[in-house]
């Protein structure tokens, strides 16, 4: 199968496989920027459009986490460096992450990016951890912005996108 015409393949399937295709806005990402990339990448970044677009907040900031999370190690396997980031085979934590693409000689970020890194995680660790904390949508607005331009240098780090 192509992975190009997996988008395709699920428009036919879905009505089949008794699923919804949920349409939604480029809310927080734009679709193009991984449009074509990885399956994986396309459908973490419509999950976070959807969740922002039906309001369901805190789903969003652990998806917008989690691409943060994924970007960063593939940065890494990009390289052929991932046992950089590996303890027994295992991916480290994305604090220990984030540490580790803050210091990487060759990796070059943007003067902010590891500031948005440390707030995407602590607003991600909020949603999915605190038990008594809802995300709202203005938290996720304030930084809506340095997350998309982050995700963006991300992407450019591990040879998804110029």
């Amino acid at each position: 199968i192509d992975i190009r015409k997996l988008p395709e393949l699920d428009n036919l399937l879905a009505p089949l496989l008794k699923q919804t295709i949920v349409h939604v806005s480029d809310t927080i990402l734009p679709a193009e920027i991984v449009a074509g990339s990885r399956h994986y990448l396309e459908k973490i970044v419509h999950q976070i459009n959807g969740a922002y677009q039906y309001g369901f907040y805190d789903c969003c900031a652990v998806l917008c986490r989690r691409l943060m999370e994924s970007l960063i190690i593939e940065t890494y396997i990009s390289q052929s460096r991932q046992a950089e980031i590996q303890n027994a085979g295992v991916f480290l934590a994305l604090e220990k992450l984030i540490a580790r693409i803050r210091s990487a000689p060759k990796v070059t970020l943007s003067r902010n990016s590891p500031r948005t890194m440390d707030e995407t995680k602590q607003l991600g660790d909020a949603a999915a951890h605190d038990r008594t904390y809802i995300t709202q949508q203005i938290d996720l607005d304030e930084i809506k912005p340095r997350y998309r331009r982050l995700i963006q240098e991300l992407l450019g780090t591990c040879g998804i996108r110029k």
